[in-house]
């Protein structure tokens, strides 16, 4: 009876051992993988300098940094700056650093008679593609303005690429009416909004009235509405010269005169979280005293829902 019961104690002491090593080996492999995927799921560029022609210095060193600091803002990128020298030719170089980072960045400036032409390359070592994306500019200021976009855009690896803007906004508009969801009640979308450049804010209030702070210290007043699915905003109030903050105050009193302001088309995401689609508003090429042209422009732009 005793030594039946001493092969008892040895089984029961014999199982609870082996349970604290099978615990230990699920911790250890829990690490393992949360370890892996840490550092799996950030993935490496190795940024070059834009190449210039035809573009002064400074004009090429602002862009260079302005590109430097949008690729930074996506934050899902482990950078590599190399702005310093211009991503080798020699196809040995080239190699050597495909081997080593997951994407390589770098960039084209030219400059026209018209103006100048950007061009952004990403190349994904891993098969070789290259994805590029241009577009002219009359100024570098505007490049600087817009540029962000374009980064963007290129980082989305959802989208297939094409070298027009024709192109890139109608692949931007099909990206938003797959992703997000048609609005049909202005009531679920009451509350605090943030994202777009320029908007400190944005307040919807129940009833179709809505405001905006701008980054200015700037309040405009909304118009809200519905129309087949898109939610349509616009500004009620005159525009102001201090919502042109990029502007001369000069040129900024002049573009408020034009009467021209900002209206967004927007759908919403499956868990109300967000609101994306085109912000259309005014854009002006100037001398720093006078108006020489103005546009209509679009741009992507999102809104966050603020807890």
């Amino acid at each position: 009876m005793f030594i039946e019961r001493c092969k008892e104690r040895q089984n029961i002491l014999k199982m609870f051992y082996n349970l604290i090593k099978l615990k230990k080996l699920l911790v250890m492999a829990f690490v393992l993988v949360f370890v892996n995927f840490s550092v799996f799921s950030e993935f490496s560029v190795a940024l070059y300098k834009i190449d210039a022609k035809d573009i002064n210095k400074q004009t090429n060193i602002a862009i260079n940094n302005a590109i430097f600091t949008f690729i930074n803002e996506l934050k899902n990128y482990k950078i590599l700056d190399r702005r310093d020298e211009l991503f080798p030719k020699n196809k040995k170089a080239q190699n050597d650093i495909f081997d080593k980072y997951d994407y390589v960045f770098t960039g084209k400036l030219l400059g026209l008679k018209d103006g100048i032409k950007l061009e952004l390359i990403l190349i994904d070592s891993s098969n070789d593609v290259t994805r590029t994306i241009h577009k002219v500019y009359r100024n570098s200021n505007l490049i600087l303005l817009d540029s962000r976009v374009l980064v963007s855009s290129l980082f989305d690896m959802s989208l297939n690429l094409v070298s027009s803007d024709k192109g890139l906004k109608n692949k931007i508009a099909e990206k938003i009416d797959k992703e997000f969801l048609p609005i049909t009640d202005l009531a679920n979308l009451s509350g605090t909004w943030k994202g777009d450049k320029g908007v400190e804010r944005i307040e919807i209030m129940r009833g179709g009235r809505a405001m905006a702070v701008l980054s200015s210290g700037v309040l405009i007043r909304l118009s809200i509405s519905i129309d087949a699915g898109y939610l349509y905003v616009k500004q009620l109030s005159a525009p102001l010269a201090r919502q042109f903050m990029g502007l001369p105050d000069a040129v900024a009193k002049k573009t408020a005169r034009l009467g021209k302001t900002p209206t967004w088309r927007l759908k919403i995401s499956q868990d109300n979280k967000t609101l994306s689609g085109i912000k259309t508003d005014i854009q002006v090429i100037h001398d720093e005293m006078n108006i020489i042209s103005s546009d209509l422009v679009e741009k992507l732009v999102t809104w966050h829902r603020q807890q």
